[in-house]
């Protein structure tokens, strides 16, 4: 694939394993691009707006510092989470980030520390992916996660099972296509 642009958060944690990704990134003429909470790129009506973290949220790790993203047209809302943890989804609850949304693509991989129930609850998601390799060594999706989702009415899809995952959606109805 060719790469035109990453995305990361203004306040990524600038450690070695980010400054050999920016020396990648100038090698093959990849630019580098930087969000803080609130900034948002469109495309006619639709937006995908960065929701975390913001700056007071603090950590010396880097998976708390992912980006989490909303997108939102007319007819479909998804939350894209990174590897946050369930402290980070406490807070976006706390201070009222989330709502309900279409689709979810489940934070860390379906991590057991992550994917709480509140926050769950609080999005309410119709779809969620998760994204994990097949016998991956943290043994991604946990099922802790997996019944959390089921309670919280999702229709759960993995790269695990269906390998690639693609959301197409046309006047209002989602089609699930996977590529295995």
């Amino acid at each position: 694939y060719e790469i035109d642009h990453i995305v990361f958060s203004k306040y990524v944690l600038n450690d070695e394993a980010y400054q050999e990704l920016l020396a990648l990134a100038q090698t093959y003429g990849t630019e580098i691009l930087k969000m803080d909470c609130g900034d948002i790129f469109t495309d006619g009506e639709a937006g995908l707006r960065c929701i975390f973290p913001d700056q007071t949220y603090k950590s010396d790790d880097k998976n708390p510092l992912s980006l989490v993203l909303r997108y939102e047209d007319q007819e479909f809302s998804g939350i894209f989470t990174g590897d946050i943890s369930s402290a980070e989804e406490q807070y976006l609850v706390e201070h009222k980030k989330v709502g309900s949304v279409t689709f979810y693509k489940a934070a860390h991989h379906g991590s057991r520390y992550s994917n709480s129930r509140d926050f769950l609850m609080a999005l309410s998601p119709e779809i969620t992916t998760i994204s994990c390799g097949e016998n991956n060594r943290y043994g991604h999706p946990h099922q802790e996660t997996i019944n959390r989702l089921k309670e919280a009415s999702a229709e759960i899809f993995d790269t695990m099972e269906g390998g690639q995952i693609s959301l197409e959606e046309e006047k209002g109805r989602i089609t699930i296509h996977s590529f295995r």
